[in-house]
C-alpha cells in the first residue's frame, strides 16, 4: 500500500538417567553369586559364576522440539525521511508521510503513515472509511473495535485518540484479506492530523501473521521529524497544531500498536533482537533462530556469519 499524499493510503506482523544396583558393596573384586534356589534352567548363573557389570546407557536427551512457524529475519533499511525494517525480499515505498512494504507474492502487507493539516475533525473508523475506497480497497468491513489508551498531543486538554480495527476487505488487485488498522485522530485548532499503521495477510496465514506483522508496522521512524508530512514546509505559528513537538514526538517516539504488541507477547509471541554483520548491516532477528551451540544468530544472506548484538542507535 502506497500513500503518495496526504489524501491517499495504500495499505499494501524451542539426564541422564543412572540405573545402579543397591545392595552391600563386594568383598573382593569379583562378585560370587550364590543361588537362593535350584533350577535346571540355563539362564540362571551357576555357582561361582563372575558376573561381569554390565554398563546402563543415559538416557539420550530429546532434541529441541521446532517451532511450530518461524518468523522472518527482518533487516533494517534507511530512506530519505525514515527508517523501518522488513524481510529482504519484500519491497518498500517511501513518502514524506510514510512507508508501505509488501511481499514480493504480495501475501503479507505493513505501512505506518503519518497525514498532518487536514481541514476539519475525523474519527478513526470515519477516516478509514474515507481513505480506503480511495486507494482501491472495496468491502470494507469492521470485524472488532478495541479502544486504546489515548496519547499526550503536546496541547492541555487535547490528545490523540487512539482505536484499532480488525477488518476484512477485498485489495485492490480483487484478493481477500485480513487486516488490523491502529489509527491515531488529533483534532485541534480547525483541523485534524492522522496516524495510521496497519498490517494485512491472506487470511489463511493471518493468524501466524499477526505475531509479527505489528513489528514490521511499527518499526517505522522518522529520521529527522521536521522533514516529514511536509513539515519543513509549515511556518511556525504559535498554537498551531503542526507547531508542535507533542505531534511529531508521538510519530518519532512511541508506536502506535505498541499495546497491541504488547498483548500479542503475553499471549506467547517471541521479540525480536537487532544484531548487525561485519559489513554493516542490521537485522531485528527473530528469538527463535537464535543458536545455541555457536552463541548468536546466523546471517542470513551469509549463514556461515554470526551476527552481532548492535550497539544502541545503531
Amino acid at each position: 500500500m502506497l500513500l503518495n499524499n496526504s489524501t491517499t493510503i495504500v495499505i499494501a506482523l524451542s539426564a541422564f538417567c543412572l540405573v545402579g544396583c543397591s545392595g552391600k558393596p563386594p568383598a573382593t573384586a569379583s562378585a560370587q553369586i550364590e543361588p537362593s534356589h535350584k533350577t535346571d534352567s540355563v539362564d540362571d548363573p551357576k555357582p561361582g559364576a563372575v558376573i561381569a557389570p554390565v554398563a546402563t546407557p543415559a538416557t539420550a536427551l530429546e532434541p529441541p522440539k521446532a517451532p511450530p512457524f518461524m518468523r522472518p529475519a527482518l533487516a533494517i533499511s534507511r530512506g530519505q525521511y525514515f527508517s523501518w525494517s522488513a524481510p529482504a525480499s519484500w519491497t518498500s515505498s517511501e513518502s514524506m508521510n510514510g512507508v508501505d512494504m509488501k511481499s514480493a507474492d504480495g501475501k503479507y502487507s505493513a505501512s505506518s503513515v503519518l497525514l498532518a493539516g487536514n481541514r476539519g475533525s475525523n474519527t478513526p473508523w470515519s477516516f478509514l472509511s474515507q481513505v480506503l475506497p480511495l486507494a482501491g480497497i472495496a468491502g470494507l468491513k469492521k470485524l472488532s473495535e478495541t479502544s486504546l489508551p489515548s496519547m499526550a498531543s503536546g496541547y492541555p486538554g487535547l490528545a490523540w485518540q487512539v482505536k484499532s480495527f480488525e477488518t476484512r476487505y477485498t485489495d485492490p488487485t480483487g484478493k481477500a484479506k485480513l487486516g488490523e488498522f491502529t489509527v491515531g485522530i488529533l483534532n485541534a485548532y480547525g483541523g485534524y492530523s492522522a496516524i495510521v499503521q496497519a498490517y494485512a495477510a491472506d487470511p489463511d496465514a493471518y493468524d501466524h501473521a499477526k505475531t509479527w506483522l505489528p513489528v514490521i508496522a511499527g518499526s517505522v521512524k522518522a529520521l529527522n521529524p521536521n522533514n516529514i508530512a511536509g513539515q519543513q514546509n509549515v511556518l511556525p505559528a504559535r498554537n498551531h497544531p503542526l507547531d508542535n513537538s507533542g505531534l511529531i514526538a508521538s510519530w518519532h517516539q512511541k508506536s502506535l500498536s505498541e499495546d497491541r504488541i504488547s498483548l500479542a507477547q503475553r499471549e506467547g509471541m517471541m521479540g525480536y533482537e537487532k544484531v548487525k554483520s561485519e559489513a554493516g548491516t542490521t537485522f531485528n532477528m527473530p528469538l527463535e533462530t537464535y543458536d545455541g551451540t555457536v552463541g548468536g544468530y546466523h546471517n542470513p544472506t551469509n549463514p556461515t556469519e554470526i551476527l552481532k548484538k548492535a550497539a544502541p542507535g545503531d
